[in-house]
């Protein structure tokens, strides 16, 4: 087994798993470093914020003056399948009209393979294909989108200038197009671009860039808009969310999810926030949340020890914002992480509905690589609960004057797309640390050491912040240390899907996170599978020659 998988060892552990984007029991050697899933001491870095961390607006009422149109038609007609990002509006990633659970899974079998040529230096692949009904929609980190057929695999059309992203990128489909990153003349996603649905041809595309700024997220749709962001770097660039009209890509409204103008003094050395994943949306109110990406430099730059270029909070980077989907305007906001120097990006949200959730109110889950969860209320953004997670190690450092060992490290903790189901939210935790020489040397993450301790799948209840269950994911494959779980989480009626980084396809139970079904990939995987019927497909973004990335479809036995 180990040489169909030692070039991909060599790619990821010589950079790509250092940069892919942006995860619960430790071994009992390093038990010590499990943090309590309660309320952390008021001394910690994951204590309550405090009033400067959090802001709300009174409580958001459904938005009368510019009705909410809803959802493209697409995606109504085929929202039992897979129609976007993280399945639906509330980014649950959770499917129940499927003949997949724990009687019919080991009849999974692979259905077809369909080749997506291209790549970056983190492989091609790292996002949820989309799938309405007979059509399957991708893009990969290239700037390439591609059409196929979900019965055959068969390629329908390709579109899409060649270039390379940071990911993870993605698809959005709606009245009649398909919206995705668009590499530019950087040869970097510069542009947000409208390709029509049957043909691939391009309708229309939208330079949304300023100072050097790059989109790597994947876009998303409501509303007549597609929406996407720009990532926080390089200097001088706020991380911007975007609105365009879908009809001609004019520029609707724009959020900066960095609120000061001037980065905190120093815009020739500061950076921050954007946001790398999609939204979750609460169509009855007309609010969308957001999870925000890390300031920069972390921790500090030469002559600035512990960022101190960025005084303050540094609001409202690694942690959330509510928007109004019509106007763009801030209902509020929340920092996980005030003044974060360990790029603690808080990036994930989903949203439970309390009537299908089982709760007396709703409640939005954020969570990120600072591996903490949290629970809010979704019209304030107060903070009903927080659990941290995983091993925990100096990830409360204000500043330091010697080599240190952080934990979770720039690539670790709650990194890919959660899951909500039936009021427990499921998350991977990736106990990967990254080591800092000094507090005013920037690392970018390239001292994050993966494959050193097993990742952890962790259950919590939303309704308390409980841990449920808690499960060490163990590798098969014999040539690597520890198994880092970047699979994200899908929920298919009684199970859970993920994925190690080496292509370890794996369902845990549900009620107990033993897992009880395994199928190994052909390459290494950094995305997370898309659900349709009696259909499973799994992007495999990085492989060894002669293979190609591809969609992996596995069906239940006909």
């Amino acid at each position: 087994m180990g040489s169909r998988f030692d070039a991909a060892r060599r790619m990821a552990l010589t950079g790509f798993a250092a940069a892919l984007i942006l995860a619960s029991c430790a071994s009992s050697d390093e038990s010590e470093e499990l943090t309590s899933p309660t309320s952390a001491p008021s001394g910690s870095a994951e204590a309550a914020p405090d009033e400067s961390a959090h802001e709300a607006s009174p409580e958001p009422g459904p938005t009368a003056d510019a009705p909410l149109l809803g959802s493209p038609p697409e995606v109504v007609a085929h929202a039992e399948d897979w129609p976007l990002p993280n399945r639906d509006l509330a980014s649950t990633r959770a499917v129940f009209n499927s003949p997949i659970d724990s009687t019919t899974v080991d009849g999974l079998e692979v259905a077809w393979t369909a080749d997506v040529r291209g790549g970056s230096t983190w492989g091609n692949l790292a996002t949820s294909p989309l799938i309405l009904g007979d059509r399957v929609f991708v893009a990969g980190l290239d700037g390439g989108v591609h059409a196929f057929d979900t019965t055959t695999g068969e390629n329908l059309w390709r579109a899409g200038n060649r270039g390379g992203m940071y990911g993870p990128s993605g698809v959005a489909v709606g009245w009649g197009k398909v919206f995705a990153i668009k590499i530019g003349n950087r040869l970097r996603g510069q542009q947000i671009a409208a390709y029509d649905a049957d043909t691939g041809e391009q309708i229309w595309a939208t330079e949304i860039t300023e100072g050097g700024s790059e989109l790597n997220v994947q876009p998303f749709v409501y509303n007549g808009m597609v929406l996407a962001s720009t990532s926080g770097f390089p200097a001088g660039v706020r991380g911007t969310i975007y609105a365009l009209d879908q009809a001609t890509g004019d520029v609707v409204w724009t959020f900066a999810t960095v609120e000061d103008e001037g980065l905190w003094g120093n815009p020739d050395v500061n950076s921050g926030g954007g946001a790398w994943y999609p939204p979750a949306l609460d169509p009855d109110t007309g609010t969308l949340f957001y999870g925000v990406g890390n300031p920069y430099p972390f921790p500090g730059a030469q002559g600035w020890p512990a960022g101190s270029s960025r005084p303050g909070d540094n609001r409202w980077t690694s942690g959330t914002v509510a928007l109004d989907i019509n106007t763009g305007e801030l209902r509020w906001g929340f920092q996980a992480f005030p003044h974060d120097i360990f790029d603690r990006d808080h990036v994930l949200v989903a949203l439970a509905k309390a009537e299908d959730h089982g709760l007396e109110h709703d409640v939005l889950v954020s969570a990120g690589k600072g591996g903490v969860a949290f629970g809010h209320d979704p019209a304030t953004g107060e903070v009903l609960w927080r659990t941290s997670v995983g091993l925990h190690r100096n990830d409360s450092l204000e500043s330091f004057s010697a080599p240190v060992e952080v934990l979770p490290g720039a690539q670790g903790g709650m990194v890919t797309p959660a899951a909500l189901a039936d009021g427990v939210f499921y998350a991977a935790m990736v106990n990967a640390p990254s080591y800092y020489e000094s507090d005013q040397v920037s690392s970018g993450g390239e001292g994050t050491q993966i494959f050193t301790r097993p990742s952890n799948v962790v259950a919590i209840d939303i309704a308390t912040g409980d841990i449920v269950w808690e499960v060490k994911i163990e590798t098969k494959i014999p040539e690597i240390p520890a198994a880092d779980v970047f699979g994200g989480m899908t929920v298919v009626n009684d199970l859970l899907f993920t994925s190690t980084f080496f292509g370890e396809l794996l369902a845990l139970d549900r009620a107990t996170g033993e897992i009880v079904w395994h199928h190994q990939a052909q390459g290494a995987t950094n995305g997370w599978p898309s659900v349709a019927g009696d259909m499973i497909i799994y992007p495999i973004g990085l492989v060894e020659e002669p293979q190609v990335p591809h969609l992996l479809a596995l069906r239940l036995k006909q």
